[in-house]
């Protein structure tokens, strides 16, 4: 199959590209420079060129969570201007497959995170923006899929894995690994802790996901419009610290001057996968085992 990955050079879309050459796919993973995504000129000649038989789009903009504040309306418009570029010129040059990706941030608080609840009351407010052209991006795979087209979602939690060094990480879990095996490497007894300690989070390791999405390139057209793939379970930041600390085996510095607490309102729910166990996705790596892998990946590849 000829697939197109939009955010090729990111973290999630270099992962998934590189693995998706592995086996009988033409996978095209152009930079920013060769197709920009807010640019429609850019995507029309793009797609004309390649002409792919899926879409795989794991573009976004984003910003860190403490620098989201007045700027929402910014990342809603950004973000709704290249997710409507890539739909729209899909849609002339009749690609009927698109794979987008979503995020656990389109559901509200007050809702339990099954896919029927994606849409109802708000997402919460500090990352309103981002949430709500997922939100959007969601409404337009619904009504193309009317349309006879296959632009499906994937309604994901945080994901964490093997990434390249070259970018630095911006997924927590990641940022974490990789300070611990750099205290380490520097000979510093302790691992220093940021963040709101308290604050719930789900994380999916990027390898389970990529081998399932490689398992259904072919079958998109059986997938419902959104599908949440998760773990179905929390843990705490602070449980995450501990669980890298042990593993890394350096000793975490709890120094409540240096905690900041942010509430980030995330609610307390993990995904709910149930509907997912028909499409045959397991958790299959643990949260430790998930995070010696990745461990691994970073000793080998980078020598830390």
């Amino acid at each position: 199959m000829k697939i197109l990955i939009t955010g090729g050079n990111g973290f999630v879309g270099r992962y998934v590209s590189t693995e998706l050459k592995k086996f009988d796919h033409k996978v095209y993973s152009p930079n920013h420079n060769q197709m920009d995504c807010s640019n429609p000129l850019s995507v029309d000649k793009t797609l004309e060129k390649i002409n792919p038989e899926l879409i795989i789009h794991t573009a976004a903009f984003i910003m860190p969570t403490d620098k989201m504040k007045n700027n929402h309306k910014n990342i809603f418009e950004k973000n709704k201007n290249l997710n409507s570029n890539i739909l729209k010129a899909a849609s002339k040059k009749n690609i009927k497959n698109i794979l987008c990706f979503g995020s656990h941030t389109m559901y509200s608080n007050d809702s339990k995170k099954n896919e029927k609840n994606i849409l109802e009351n708000n997402p919460p407010s500090f990352i309103e923006g981002y949430a709500n052209s997922k939100r959007l991006l969601f409404k337009e795979c619904q009504k193309y899929c009317t349309l006879g087209l296959n632009y499906k979602m994937l309604v994901l939690p945080s994901i964490y894995g093997p990434f390249d060094l070259k970018s630095p990480p911006k997924q927590m879990l990641n940022s974490v690994i990789l300070r611990a095996l750099e205290s380490k490497k520097n000979n510093k007894r302790y691992l220093e802790i940021y963040g709101d300690l308290s604050a719930l989070r789900e994380y999916i390791f990027l390898p389970d996901l990529t081998d399932w999405i490689i398992k259904k390139v072919n079958f998109i057209d059986s997938l419902p419009v959104a599908l949440n793939l998760g773990t179905n379970s929390l843990l705490s930041v602070l449980e995450y610290y501990k669980i890298c600390s042990k593993l890394i085996n350096i000793e975490l510095k709890l120094d409540n001057e240096s905690v900041k607490l942010i509430k980030d309102e995330l609610g307390e729910f993990p995904l709910d996968c149930s509907l997912a166990q028909n499409f045959g996705w397991e958790n299959f790596t643990s949260i430790e085992e998930g995070i010696i892998q990745t461990i691994r990946h970073i000793e080998g590849h980078y020598g830390i």
